[in-house]
């Protein structure tokens, strides 16, 4: 299956430098589907590197989205987790004490 021209630019762009530091051209089918686009929505008439820097700022977005989902979902596994050690820790009856190490001595008195 064919890639949309979207994730084309999703997958190549690296959104911490500008298209003219890296040198990249976007495809012009993509370039043109961008000012189709947004050229209803300006003010003002969008050049070709108006349409580029919109491409990486929207695949810039959806990266940042993506990563905050990443964190959001790693986050949940952790609580997750946790909770499920908490279940399996074995109920302590009332009135006694568990100790995990050995108890503390009581202080000598002088």
């Amino acid at each position: 299956m064919p890639r949309h021209p979207i994730q084309s630019a999703i997958a190549d762009i690296d959104t911490t430098k500008s298209s003219v530091e890296l040198g990249r051209r976007h495809s012009e089918a993509l370039i043109k589907q961008t000012l189709a686009v947004w050229q209803p929505r300006a003010d003002r008439v969008l050049t070709e590197e108006d349409a580029r820097q919109i491409i990486e700022n929207t695949v810039g977005f959806f990266r940042l989205l993506h990563e905050w989902d990443k964190a959001a979902r790693q986050n949940r596994m952790i609580a997750l987790r946790a909770q499920q050690r908490i279940a399996e820790t074995p109920p302590i009856r009332p009135g006694k004490i568990v100790w995990r190490r050995k108890p503390p001595k009581p202080p000598k008195l002088l």
